[in-house]
């Protein structure tokens, strides 16, 4: 849905998956990269910003495992 929608989504989608595949406990700084707290493992306990999406994900070892993606709520703030 998000791809029929938002027609940005390949390519944000594309670089998540680059951030995800280098950086995803944001070791240099320079992501928008948050560990949720009060959250379960298998619910994403990480969270990926880039615009108005969201990319919530766990890390297994040396797994990164994508739980959800989706836009922010425009009312969330």
């Amino acid at each position: 849905m998000l791809r029929k929608r938002q027609p940005k989504f390949d390519a944000v989608q594309k670089r998540a998956f680059e951030i995800l595949g280098q950086d995803p406990t944001n070791r240099s700084g320079s992501h928008n990269i948050r560990k949720l707290t009060d959250v379960e493992k298998g619910d994403g306990q990480w969270r990926l910003a880039i615009g108005r999406f969201r990319f919530r994900y766990d890390i297994y070892d040396q797994d990164v495992v994508l739980q959800y993606c989706g836009l922010r709520r425009e009312d969330t703030y």
